[in-house]
């Protein structure tokens, strides 16, 4: 897996009002701490960070971190452990780092992709049906798969793919459950036709020629 540089900045001051204010300048508040260190507050360049996690897209990201204005020697391998972000606006808030070690097993969640077009679904009008998206694992940093890429062609409907049948990386441990269904292709839905204006028109009125028949025979 790919590791990216990352620079943060070392803050003194801590709190939701140093947080507004760097936040004003562009930039998002945050800390790291794990193994071996101490936690400190930090703060990332608004833009930069943004587009890492684009380019992340949501998969593990391995960031080699330098903090500037702390003495740092070297810089620090983290993972983003989390992102807040406003409910509305979906701005930046804050972002933790978790300082790891490469010979130390991690638990990330990594993405699920299908690939092919299932027979179900080409032939007979089948709806593929993906359950499970991301999929717990462990596993040392350097062996974390940027994502899992599974064959779905051949699922008929009726078919389903489970955990248990995801190509899993050496050295990579699942930490869901095997049973669990990720993918299933779906019979298709039966629509009932509604019938056109002039046979919808033409029972209407056959039925109300029954109607006036009943009477005419009582009378």
């Amino acid at each position: 897996m790919e590791r990216i540089p990352l620079t943060a900045e070392s803050r003194t001051a801590s709190g939701s009002g140093d947080a507004r204010r760097l936040r004003r300048t562009g930039r998002v508040p945050g800390v790291v701490y794990g193994r071996g260190i101490d936690p400190s507050v930090l703060s990332v360049d608004e833009r930069e960070l943004t587009g890492l996690l684009k380019t992340a897209a949501g998969s593990a990201l391995l960031i080699d971190l330098t903090l500037s204005g702390n003495g740092q020697q070297s810089p620090l391998l983290c993972l983003v452990k989390q992102v807040q972000r406003h409910p509305v606006s979906r701005a930046l808030l804050n972002i933790d780092f978790l300082n790891i070690s490469l010979t130390e097993p991690i638990s990330v969640t990594v993405h699920i992709v299908g690939e092919g077009e299932p027979r179900g679904v080409e032939l007979s009008g089948g709806i593929l049906e993906q359950n499970l998206r991301t999929l717990s694992i462990s596993c040392l940093p350097t062996a974390i798969p940027d994502e899992i890429r599974v064959e779905v062609s051949g699922l008929e409907v009726g078919d389903s793919l489970h955990v248990s049948d995801l190509p899993i990386p050496e050295g990579v441990t699942v930490e869901a459950d095997p049973s669990e269904v990720v993918f299933r292709v779906s019979a298709p839905s039966v629509v009932e036709e509604e019938p056109a204006e002039g046979e919808a028109a033409e029972g209407e009125a056959a039925a109300e020629g029954e109607a006036d028949g009943e009477q005419t025979d009582k009378g």
